[in-house]
């Protein structure tokens, strides 16, 4: 995604640059998606709106760290 990419590409070389960091490493590149079709007459048969299904989603989407930040002694998550 553009976030890695901006990371990989411009953040890290940067910060590599700075007096006393050793190493710069990128992780997090993975790109999550999920793609959903839905039938309407199938959920309409059923009584389930496009809401309930864009509920269920949302309820369901897990926020999970993307990454670290370390300077030798402490892990930041981010």
């Amino acid at each position: 995604g553009e976030l890695y990419d901006f990371a990989s590409t411009q953040l890290a070389p940067t910060i590599s640059q700075i007096d006393g960091v050793g190493d710069v490493d990128v992780g997090g590149s993975s790109l999550p998606a999920v793609r959903v079709g839905l039938n309407p007459q199938a959920l309409f048969n059923q009584g389930v709106s496009l809401d309930d299904v864009r509920s269920a989603i949302s309820n369901a989407n897990v926020r999970k760290p993307q990454g670290a930040l370390e300077d030798g002694t402490h892990r930041w998550q981010i």
